[in-house]
């Protein structure tokens, strides 16, 4: 099984502008910019002799911002730590919420 979550959560705590960085929600919503992420899927994709060499894994990484700008500075942030980890993005939304949270 691959498992990447503390890689993925040690490139996001290297985000100067996220004031958090917490598993599937943020701890404080008061205290944003704040980023999430969790494994969305985990699929054994080949095995050989008993082992597992290839799998599909997928990610969500989710920013949490008052602001359309903030989020965006954390975006290309997240796209180039993400890319340094091999991994891609496959998905990109901007989404708000009537609470003022992007």
């Amino acid at each position: 099984m691959v498992d990447l979550l503390e890689e993925i959560y040690a490139a996001l705590k290297t985000i100067p502008d996220a004031e958090q960085v917490n598993y599937q929600y943020p701890q404080d919503w008061a205290t944003l910019p704040a980023v999430t992420y969790y494994e969305q899927s985990n699929t054994e994709m080949r095995v050989f002799g008993g082992s597992n060499y290839m799998a599909n894994v997928s990610y969500q990484i989710d920013i949490w911002a008052k602001m359309p700008e903030q989020c965006r500075v954390i975006a290309y942030n997240v796209d180039d730590r993400m890319a340094a980890l091999g991994l891609r993005r496959e998905f990109s939304a901007d989404l708000f919420d009537p609470s003022g949270i992007h």
